[in-house]
């Protein structure tokens, strides 16, 4: 469950890593959250991109690579509360992308 602070919500409570920190300490983490909102199919990352923590707030989104023909290989389908992007944060540029599957919802990276 993410946490509301004064109306304004913490996406970074939503992840572990984050969720057991004291509240003071997801406060000063959320001020490096940049908040996004994606158009339904909109492509989010590309292969070559550098990698970032994504968290998703509300909706779906797609992570999925191509194959040589051309055709998408869906490797996972997140929801709300989840997140991808660890294994990139210090390794190579990423080879798979990430497709929102939602209209409007929020997001946050």
């Amino acid at each position: 469950m993410m946490t509301t602070i004064n109306g304004e919500h913490l996406c970074v409570s939503l992840v572990p890593l984050f969720n057991q920190l004291s509240l003071p300490d997801q406060k000063r983490i959320e001020t490096m959250v940049h908040h996004h909102h994606y158009q339904r199919r909109e492509i989010i990352l590309s292969p070559g991109d550098e990698g970032k923590l994504m968290i998703v707030e509300a909706g779906r989104l797609k992570l999925y690579q191509l194959s040589e023909n051309g055709d998408e290989q869906v490797l996972a389908v997140l929801g709300t509360g989840e997140y991808v992007g660890e294994q990139w944060l210090t390794g190579p540029p990423m080879k798979q992308s990430l497709r929102w599957l939602n209209k409007t919802p929020p997001f946050a990276n």
